[in-house]
């Protein structure tokens, strides 16, 4: 590495997640904890995530993931 260049770490994680309720203008989806039925907020990554409706093209989906990348 020459003088002065950084580095630079990525970590990718997917997260997924479950219906947990629509509000009027978005789905609400809570994200699942693999192997722990009962997780705390310390847990999870994201936690509650909402999407628009108008993203969803009119379906709602039971479940979603999502890829997220950590860089630093």
């Amino acid at each position: 590495m020459s003088k002065g260049a950084k580095s630079t770490v990525s970590v990718k994680k997917v997260v997924n997640f479950t219906f947990k309720k629509e509000t009027p203008g978005a789905v609400c989806y809570e994200e699942v904890v693999p192997g722990n039925s009962n997780p705390g907020p310390d847990d999870k990554v994201i936690g509650t995530l909402y999407i628009r409706k108008a993203a969803l093209g009119g379906v709602v989906p039971k479940s979603v993931s999502a890829e997220i990348t950590f860089s630093a």
